[in-house]
């Protein structure tokens, strides 16, 4: 999960740009670790599987929650929506529902790809 000193969670990475020439540019994140100075964590709370915790974020444990049962988080994240950061940037529920969506449909074929390529167990 990223974080943004202004816009908080509420920024997306839609692509990836490649260069073969040294850049630089302005780096408004560079530092900025604001869970550490966050003392209402509503994040943690509004997790329902427990996925965020002070020591970080399982994309596992969310992912496997999500596709478990149809309907879990589909209208957005609880604890992206609990963050205190950028809740002015916040999307709106149809685009966050939208995304959300999209986001279960890729968490299902990864998870059902790794659990077609595990080895059978005994």
């Amino acid at each position: 999960m990223l974080l943004h000193p202004e816009f908080g969670p509420w920024i997306a990475l839609r692509g990836a740009l490649l260069l073969d020439v040294p850049t630089s540019a302005a780096r408004p994140a560079a530092g900025f670790d604001p869970c550490t100075g966050c003392h209402e964590r509503p994040c943690i709370a509004a997790c329902p599987t427990a996925a965020v915790s002070v020591s970080g974020w399982s994309a596992e444990s969310c992912a496997a929650y999500r596709v478990a049962e149809t309907g879990r988080c589909d209208d957005g994240c609880h604890a992206r929506l609990a963050c205190v950061y950028g809740r002015a940037h916040r999307y709106p529920s149809d685009a966050i529902a939208y995304h959300q969506r999209r986001a279960r449909a890729v968490m299902e074929r990864v998870l059902a790809g790794r659990r077609d390529s595990d080895p059978p167990r005994s």
